[in-house]
């Protein structure tokens, strides 16, 4: 993939169910992360942010890890903090014109706001439906993820970079780091 390729990207749970699927464009990549450029779904209040249908988002994924991360952002590329949602390693299926990402979402988040601090969300949940089904291995992975997470924003390692989104690597392999400013647009111009 290059950057500039299209992909569907499809939430399901752990049934395979879809809960939700939109267009996104890869953007880079920042090691061995994949960098996608979509816009958010849907207007709502979600307790910790608030989004409106059309904003831009920067997700990142990895098909050796047990999370996905949204960088979200207002219109004008502002940080509102990062989504981390616990799932299982994404599938990416090459398509003739483009991709397809799938990811399992296993209900255990995080949310970091922009200053940094970390919230673990939805444990509950994780704990009463979906952790029962996982089988030891899994669910060690899935408490590890959350530890990764919680450890690498208290460093505001990649991707929790507050003030740019971090260089990404072009088709070239050039790296490059767009400002904050740039980035809404940048995002723009893929969708």
């Amino acid at each position: 993939m290059q950057p500039g390729d299209r992909l569907e990207m499809h939430k399901e749970t752990l049934a395979c169910e879809r809960k939700i699927s939109y267009p996104g464009h890869l953007m880079g990549w920042q090691s061995e992360l994949m960098v996608i450029g979509a816009r958010w779904t849907h207007t709502g209040d979600f307790g910790d942010f608030q989004m409106t249908k059309g904003d831009p988002v920067l997700e990142y994924f990895s098909e050796d890890l047990w999370y996905g991360t949204i960088r979200l952002m207002n219109p004008r590329g502002e940080l509102r903090g990062w989504y981390c949602d616990i799932c299982l390693p994404p599938r990416l299926d090459i398509l003739g014109s483009g991709a397809e990402l799938t990811y399992t979402d296993l209900a255990l988040d995080v949310f970091i706001d922009p200053a940094g601090n970390p919230r673990v969300k939805d444990r509950r949940e994780f704990e009463s439906r979906i952790l029962p089904r996982l089988s030891p291995s899994s669910r060690r992975r899935c408490y590890d993820a959350v530890q990764d997470l919680l450890e690498s924003a208290r460093r505001g390692a990649s991707p929790f970079s507050r003030n740019q989104i971090g260089p990404l690597e072009d088709s070239s392999g050039e790296l490059h780091e767009p400002s904050t400013g740039e980035i809404a647009a940048e995002v723009s111009r893929y969708l």
